[in-house]
């Protein structure tokens, strides 16, 4: 496959891959814990989820 641009495609060991990506995001100012990328969800909707489960699936 040809690297768009004329770059060289680039392989990272899997730390430092997840170290720029952490860096990335605090420089950009994105918290990932906090809303809009996630949310609270209150215990009893996660158990009426789970009530509301198809038997199907449970079976697996």
């Amino acid at each position: 496959t040809t690297a768009p641009r004329g770059r060289e495609l680039v392989s990272y060991p899997k730390l430092k891959l997840k170290i720029m990506i952490r860096d990335k995001l605090v420089r950009d100012g994105i918290h990932l814990s906090k809303p809009p990328y996630s949310r609270k969800v209150p215990m009893a909707g996660i158990l009426e989820f789970l009530m509301n489960w198809p038997k199907s699936s449970q079976n697996r």
